[in-house]
Formats: C-alpha cells, structure tokens, sequence
C-alpha cells in the first residue's frame, strides 16, 4: 500500500484555499462549496469544510529550504520556525498555514546535489555496522582481536 491522500478539516474553506493557491503556487485540482483538493506530485491534499480545524503538520520536502521559506513568507506566509539544521541531517522550517494547519519545509542534505529524498530518509536507518554481540558464533569471539571485526572471524 502507498498513502494517497489526507483530509484536513478547516472552518474557512475559501481562506485555506486561497491560502494554498497564493502561497504554495497550486491551484485546487477540484473545488466545490464543501471540499478542495490539492495535487503535490503523488499525494493529493484535500481540504474538508468543518466546524473546528484539524491540528496537523503538512511536510513538504524540499531541495533548498532557505530559497522555499523566504519565497513563502514573501508571499505573504506567516513564520513560526526560521530554517534551521537538525541533528538528524536536514534543515528545516515551519510556516502558519490556514486554521491550525502548519507547514514543515525539509531539505535533507545531500539532496540538493542530486541525492533522491527516499535514498536519503533510509540512510537514516542504516543497520549497524556488526553484528551485535549475541548473534556472533562462539568461535568467533574467541578469535576475534577486537570482538567486533569480521576479519578476525576464522
């Protein structure tokens, strides 16, 4: 299975569709009197009239985040978070989007010289390098030196 799609609930469905069509450049591909929905790629954000807002962070990945969040809040989008790196390899910011809707822009390094978002969101979990101790054949921890290295695995 694949995530498609997310609704988000908001009370001022012509603000928050006016918001996302000036300040993220993307018009509704469908609009009605009850919902809206918003094509970013392969993943469709819709948009549901309601009485109360959903609380929800929507993660945009991006190849340079400074770029994205200045274009932004020129137009018009308010910040909460300047971009910023993280200790997990990515620089990232924060916007107020309509109702309670908040807007993360992520850039993870390495991606702006090419590097594909998916390689780079698993290269944070990268099995360790050896195997852990208990998985080890006994030989192996007799033999081994430095009881970690597989050279010294006769």
């Amino acid at each position: 299975m694949t995530i498609s799609h997310v609704h988000c609930s908001v009370r001022d469905l012509q603000g928050a569709v006016a918001w996302f069509t000036e300040k993220c450049r993307v018009p509704p591909g469908f609009q009605d009197a009850r919902i809206a929905a918003f094509k970013f790629g392969s993943f469709t954000l819709i948009l549901d009239a309601a009485s109360g807002d959903s609380i929800v962070t929507v993660g945009f990945d991006s190849r340079d985040c400074d770029a994205d969040f200045a274009a932004m809040t020129a137009r018009g989008a308010a910040d909460l978070e300047p971009p910023a790196d993280r200790p997990y390899g990515a620089r990232v910011a924060y916007l107020k989007g309509p109702g309670a809707i908040k807007i993360e822009i992520e850039q993870f390094h390495g991606a702006a010289e090419g590097e594909s978002f998916p390689e780079r969101r698993n290269a944070r979990r990268r099995p360790a390098l050896w195997p852990r101790r208990r998985e080890w054949p006994a030989r192996a921890v007799l033999n081994c030196k430095h009881r970690r290295c597989e050279m010294c695995i006769s």
